[in-house]
């Protein structure tokens, strides 16, 4: 009876032994797929616009269908400088401006619970500028706030639509225009070495450039500006084209990529379009575009020169090493999550440790002990681990139930 026992018990400890590494495998496999990512793809129409005859505002129709998961936004959206549970989306054009009519919004973490995907739609007027002979749009997401006026603001980007550009006829054009100008990433650390990319695309025509410019050149410039800085005067890419490389009308593709220290404050990437020489040189300005604002230490303060005996002011930015811990909650939910996944593998190893044992104990009743005691306080010890992450995530839930 004794054996027939033993033997039973030694079929589960084998069972246990061969389930395990499965188990750890799917639960590995969830905690990496379970987050999910965010992904948006947009349109809009008309995409050729005619003037002839055509005065005032054109009317654009737009959609936009944002895919993601709660578990992904909550992760990337939690810090003091974010509305928490939310993303944040905006239409902005080719010179990196928001649009007018207020085409921005929010989006609730829990709407993407159901199906997984939220849509968006909408219109846009949009006027031509003198000369323009395109346009362009772009929807982009990522984590915000809301200012004191209650409208939504985006700060940190986290994904964006390919630009949809918007072809003008019968148009005069102007000496040149920029269609879409661009610098990714868009939040970066302070004082550290980043490598940017620029999008920079340039349209013009050799007989507009002629009339308008003195000489047989145009001169481009990429400047790296300080956000709370009245001027901009740091270029960090120059370049120049001859007017014929133009034709009747050319786009030019002036991406270029490259490493920058990061400013200590939030700044941006304005890119500029002269003639007869560079802008900074004193050249005729044709056109300029503005990115979006890097973001990278918070705005800052500008210090002009001091005055004997008068007191200066200094704002000093601390930046979270851990970003997503702003409470003691959070403190604890780190160190027990931390538990939790050292638990696992180390579980893992005890278990097959303890099969190794079993298997080859060839009847000693004192290896089979052994082994059987080594099963049971891993078992034991990693409910604790489990019951202890699920007693905290309750403890909180009720407290966050009024929020």
């Amino acid at each position: 009876m004794i054996r027939l026992i033993l033997n039973k018990k030694l079929i589960w400890l084998r069972l246990i032994f061969i389930i395990t590494p499965f188990l750890y495998i799917t639960l590995i496999t969830a905690s990496v797929y379970g987050q999910g990512d965010i992904s948006v793809v947009f349109d809009i129409n008309p995409k050729t616009l005619d003037l002839k005859g055509q005065t005032g505002a054109f009317m654009l129709n737009w959609s936009a269908t944002i895919t993601s998961s709660a578990t992904f936004i909550d992760s990337k959206c939690k810090s003091p400088k974010y509305y928490d549970n939310a993303v944040f989306w905006h239409i902005s054009n080719g010179m990196g401006q928001d649009v007018a009519g207020g085409e921005s919004g929010q989006i609730n973490s829990s709407e993407f619970n159901a199906t997984g995907s939220v849509k968006k739609s909408g219109s846009i007027q949009f006027t031509p500028r003198n000369g323009q002979v395109v346009e362009s749009y772009q929807f982009e997401v990522g984590c915000g706030q809301y200012p004191v006026d209650g409208t939504s603001f985006l700060i940190d980007r986290l994904t964006a639509a390919t630009p949809v550009p918007i072809n003008i006829n019968n148009q005069t054009p102007g000496a040149a225009t920029i269609q879409f100008f661009d610098a990714t990433p868009n939040s970066v650390t302070p004082n550290t070495n980043v490598d940017f990319n620029f999008t920079f695309k340039l349209w013009a025509t050799k007989q507009n450039l002629s009339d308008e410019c003195s000489g047989d050149r145009l001169y481009w410039s990429v400047l790296m500006c300080r956000s709370a800085a009245p001027n901009c005067d740091n270029p960090i890419r120059n370049g120049q084209i001859q007017f014929s490389d133009f034709g009747g009308g050319v786009v030019k593709n002036l991406n270029f990529s490259k490493n920058l220290k990061a400013f200590e404050q939030d700044f941006t990437f304005r890119a500029y379009v002269a003639c007869d020489s560079l802008l900074t040189t004193g050249g005729k300005k044709l056109t300029e575009s503005k990115s979006g604002l890097i973001t990278s230490g918070g705005a800052g303060v500008l210090l002009g020169p001091g005055k004997p005996g008068k007191n200066i002011s200094v704002g000093i930015n601390l930046t979270n090493p851990w970003p997503d811990v702003n409470s003691i909650f959070d403190i604890i939910n780190k160190f027990t999550s931390f538990l939790l996944y050292a638990a696992v593998p180390i579980a893992v190893i005890l278990i097959i440790y303890a099969g190794i044992i079993l298997l080859t104990s060839a009847g000693n009743t004192s290896k089979i002990t052994q082994a059987r005691s080594m099963l049971w306080y891993t078992i034991i010890g990693f409910a604790v681990i489990l019951v202890g992450k699920g007693f905290f995530l309750l403890i909180e839930s009720i407290l966050n139930l009024g929020k």
